[in-house]
């Protein structure tokens, strides 16, 4: 193995120790539960976490601890949604949304926590 590389390998020792007490196994079932009521099968919540982990460059071994961690963070994750570079086309085209709609996104599935776009302006007008 090159020197510049990272081991993977020596990290799962401390992933899996962070994972262990970061949620429960109620939570972690009603977690799937409500995975298996949106409509979603283990297959592809499975297919779902082989996609995170390749785009995240890990090795396939951390597929299960990203699906842990997945499931310790719903129900909601928080979204911060940044514009830097972009035309707002992103915003255009979540917000017309059909399947999932963009309120089941916002309401059921993503905490979203700040869009300057979708967020209505506050502090003294000047």
């Amino acid at each position: 193995m090159k020197k510049d590389t990272l081991d993977y390998e020596a990290l799962l020792p401390e992933v899996d120790e962070r994972l262990k007490n970061s949620c429960s196994k109620e939570q972690e079932q009603l977690f799937y539960n409500n995975l298996k009521e949106a409509g979603f099968t283990r297959r592809d919540f499975l297919k779902w976490t082989s996609m995170i982990t390749a785009a995240l460059t890990l090795p396939p071994i951390f597929e299960p601890r990203v699906a842990k961690a997945v499931a310790a963070i719903a129900p909601r994750p928080t979204v911060i949604w940044l514009h830097f570079a972009e035309c707002t086309g992103c915003t255009e085209s979540f917000l017309r949304t059909i399947n999932p709609s963009i309120e089941q996104v916002i309401f059921d599935t993503v905490n979203l926590a700040f869009h300057d776009t979708l967020m209505m302006a506050s502090g003294k007008k000047s």
